[in-house]
């Protein structure tokens, strides 16, 4: 397998990548949350699980700027559930804080539901800060945790989450809306609502506007975004089982809150907050 971004390609390890993947392994800040391995450890995992095993554990990461430089190991495999993988990283420190590990990851699983037909994508990690923030902007739900021992033998919490190839769609729905949105794609926009849908905006200190059905909704965004040629982006993304939650920001810096229900891969319940209880 072969996959490429803007920015980045992602191919099969080879012998070669000897180097490169201690680089990584063995680093410890990169491993920190993980066992970081000697070079001997490292080899023997390139050769047993990346370059024998079919399919492999996982795949090497390059800028394509940089091709032959190693820049990470993503793992990408399959769990005993069918049509169940997991999803991992570990990028070469250097690179850290470039959107490397969200960028290849949101290709890959594209890849996993529209190519493979995969059920289930599973990811876990014991930093629930940086690591489980990023696996919930890719639409991920935190299922549970189990009690576990870092690497420095300490008593640890390991955070289990996963998305269905369902969800991943809504959320790609969602942020192709929110693009519909920024581009005043009024046609393209409508596309995403379900004809019964329904907009909850609560007005600071006042009561909830409630909006029903297509043509109200789309004459009360028309007439907010009127006259304004500002811009906004996902900052950041959240779902339980039924619902997704959004943290948006605009040009301005302002932050709001938004809530979406999909009912038969369309948006039928919204929910807005004001900015100012954000």
């Amino acid at each position: 397998m072969e996959l490429t971004t803007p920015r980045l390609r992602l191919r099969p390890f080879a012998p070669v990548d000897g180097d490169g993947l201690f680089a990584i392994l063995g680093d410890r800040e990169s491993m920190r949350y993980s066992f970081p391995m000697t070079r001997e450890e490292s080899d023997s995992f390139l050769e047993r699980s990346l370059l024998r095993r079919k399919p492999p554990a996982g795949y090497a990461l390059e800028e394509r700027e940089q091709l032959g430089c190693l820049a990470g190991y993503v793992l990408f495999c399959p769990l005993e559930e069918p049509g169940v993988y997991e999803l991992g990283w570990f990028l070469r420190r250097d690179l850290w804080g470039r959107g490397y590990a969200y960028e290849i990851s949101q290709a890959l699983l594209d890849y996993a539901f529209d190519r493979l037909g995969l059920n289930r994508v599973e990811g876990e990690t014991i930093d629930p800060g940086r690591a489980g923030r990023l696996l919930e902007r890719l639409g991920m739900t935190r299922l549970g945790e189990a009690q576990v021992t870092d690497c420095r033998g300490r008593p640890a919490a390991l955070y289990q989450y996963a998305v269905t190839g369902e969800q991943w769609r809504e959320r790609n729905r969602l942020l192709a809306f929110f693009d519909a949105e920024n581009r005043r794609d009024w046609a393209c926009y409508q596309t995403f609502l379900h004809p019964e849908v329904v907009w909850e905006l609560r007005q600071p200190g006042g009561p909830v506007e409630r909006i029903c059905g297509i043509p109200a909704y789309l004459a009360r965004i028309r007439a907010a975004c009127e006259g304004r040629d500002g811009q906004f982006r996902c900052e950041k993304l959240k779902r339980d089982e039924e619902r997704i939650e959004v943290w948006l920001v605009n040009d301005r810096g302002e932050r709001f809150r938004e809530r979406f229900q999909f009912q038969s891969g369309l948006i039928w319940r919204e929910w807005e907050d004001p900015r100012d209880e954000v």
